[in-house]
């Protein structure tokens, strides 16, 4: 019996034969069928054999790799809707065959019962014609369901190709070998990222300690570019809280607040981090004219309803060590599958949100939304976004930063839209004032990638809640923290907190018109490793923290303050209010990757 990919080139052609091949408009060979009944695609001047799969390996997730797997696709969808014609013409050539057969009968079974004289001799050899032909049929018929079977189980091979194809393609995107027979991947896994390009030696910081000397620190890094798909910088607390001890947490790109009591600012915590071509550097909370607020590690007024809490600046007896890592590319010798620069500016109803679409169709594995200084003491130095707005536009408060949320096709990004919001602030209680930066404006770069790579732990979609007020009593406070085990044995290489709505019970209508609320549904906002106090006004997002076997996640609750905190969102004095909203519950689930 034939093979199915062998069949195949014999459908190829009238007669018989091997194909001469498949061209498009421009007259480039697309398909063939050389000497063998190799069914072979032909991307640009490689030339890959369908019928070869056991041996499929694509070198590498990039952009050829990518255009292989498009083409090959696009060939196997081609094949199959060609078997598909051919099984329905069969279809129809039975059904005619079988109609004559069934006049030819009709018409016997009337001669049969007429009494004219002499047809009975006549009668008996058309009887005799028609039993033949229904013979002949019958063998046509064995031949017909044969070819049915065959087109069937070629549709059926061809489906499993393309499978093949899109897991030989994940196996290529972590340095593996496909091999067909397991239907798995073989060899050794490339790690997500791989060794960094650059990493810094832990070093100890303090926050809050009087001296620029501990709250400020400038590392050279000297990879010559700007251009880095990653840069984490994070923060391991080595102190005498056990039940936190290893724990870290990850910088931010701009602060959350400054440490002035009188403008609606209290306490707030998390540090900051910016690099440029050539040097990284980092701010931690310092008193500058009002009270010592700030703080490293900060989720304790306020979050996660008492649970797993926590405060510390780091000082020796209590100490946090500070590390840093760039990785040139996301996945080794692979662009970006969508890049996008442009402005944007705060205060300017244009540019103070944007939505850009990489039309993925299925949520992407990683977004980086990075912002660049055009000006002032950190020009050129590329500050990260966040997921979460942390603080509102109240009382003349300095807050800043870029939010951004995302969906299968869509990443939207909102900034500061009025008050003293600026697109990058680290300003008036941060890093002793060295390098200090409140810049309206910003060259905003997005980067996204598809999903090749899956995590090597994912928790499910569950519940979580930020605070209640008389409106939402039955909600459990305990919902405002959750812990789950990753169980790697080691520090994540890379961890994300996702949080999103998906129906109307999650809506809290607080901060949020229907049609913000419903315009929001489905985004994705990520967690991030700093926020304020409950004495501070609209605040959103979660904050978490993780070791080698556990991650931590905060939502905002009433301890002493206010009650108007939310688990995620985008309120007052962000985007010029548009797709602002403020939610109650949340789902949230963890994914977590090695390296």
């Amino acid at each position: 019996m034939l093979r199915p990919v062998a069949l195949m080139c014999l459908l190829l052609s009238a007669d018989g034969q091997a194909s001469t091949g498949v061209r498009n408009s421009a007259g480039n060979l697309l398909l063939s069928c050389p000497e063998g009944n190799h069914i072979t695609a032909r991307i640009g001047t490689t030339d890959v054999h369908l019928d070869e799969l056991p041996s499929l390996s694509l070198s590498q997730a990039n952009a050829s790799g990518e255009a292989v797997r498009t083409a090959m696709l696009s060939i196997t969808d081609g094949l199959q809707a060609n078997i598909s014609q051919l099984r329905q013409d069969t279809r129809d050539n039975v059904s005619h065959i079988s109609a004559v057969i069934g006049h030819l009968e009709d018409t016997i079974s009337i001669l049969a019962n007429t009494t004219i004289p002499g047809l009975d001799g006549g009668l008996r050899n058309v009887n005799s014609s028609v039993n033949n032909a229904r013979a002949t049929i019958r063998d046509q018929g064995v031949t017909i369901a044969q070819l049915l079977n065959t087109t069937r189980h070629t549709d059926a091979q061809l489906n499993l190709a393309k499978s093949a194809i899109e897991e030989a393609a994940t196996c290529a995107a972590t340095g593996q070998h496909y091999n067909y027979s397991t239907r798995s991947c073989s060899g050794g896994q490339t790690p997500l990222l791989g060794a960094p390009d650059w990493e810094s030696e832990w070093f100890w910081m303090q926050s809050n300690s009087g001296s620029a000397a501990t709250t400020y620190k400038e590392l050279t890094h000297g990879l010559g570019t700007a251009d880095l798909d990653v840069v984490k910088v994070v923060a391991m607390y080595k102190g005498g809280n056990a039940r936190l001890n290893g724990n870290v947490l990850e910088g931010l790109g701009s602060q959350p607040c400054d440490d002035d009591n009188s403008n609606g600012c209290n306490e707030h915590g998390g540090f900051i981090y910016g690099y440029d071509a050539t040097r990284l550097r980092m701010w931690l909370p310092e008193q500058n004219n009002g009270p010592r607020n700030g703080h490293t590690f900060m989720f304790q007024d306020g979050w996660g309803a008492g649970l797993m809490n926590m405060q510390s600046d780091g000082p020796p007896n209590d100490p946090i060590f500070y590390k840093a890592y760039i990785w040139r590319s996301y996945r080794r010798g692979s662009q970006p599958d969508y890049n996008a620069t442009f402005l944007m500016r705060t205060n300017s109803a244009a540019l103070t949100r944007q939505e850009r679409a990489y039309n993925f169709n299925q949520l992407p594995e990683r977004v980086s939304v990075t912002v660049t200084a055009l000006g002032g003491n950190n020009r050129g130095f590329t500050f990260p976004a966040r997921g979460a707005s942390l603080a509102d536009n109240d009382r003349s408060k300095q807050y800043g930063g870029l939010v951004f949320a995302y969906n299968e096709n869509n990443t939207r990004i909102w900034a500061p839209s009025s008050g003293n919001g600026r697109i990058i602030a680290i300003n008036d209680g941060w890093g002793g004032e060295r390098n200090s930066a409140a810049e309206t404006a910003g060259m905003v770069t997005v980067k996204a990638w598809r999903q090749r790579t899956p995590p090597h732990y994912a928790s499910e979609w569950s519940y979580m809640c930020s605070n209640c007020n008389g409106s939402c009593t039955a909600v459990n406070r305990n919902l405002a923290y959750r812990r789950v085990r990753h169980g790697l044995g080691t520090l994540p290489a890379r961890v994300q907190v996702q949080t999103r709505y998906v129906n109307a019970w999650d809506r809290y209508a607080m901060y949020a018109s229907s049609g913000n609320f419903n315009a929001m549904m489905g985004y994705i906002f990520e967690g991030q490793g700093g926020g304020n106090d409950d004495e501070h006004n609209q605040r959103t997002g979660v904050q978490f923290v993780y070791d080698d076997e556990f991650v931590s996640m905060y939502a905002p609750v009433r301890n002493n303050g206010q009650s108007t905190g939310r688990i995620l969102g985008v309120v007052d004095g962000w985007g010029g209010a548009v797709w602002n909203v403020g939610i109650q519950c949340a789902h949230t689930r963890v994914l977590a990757w090695k390296n």
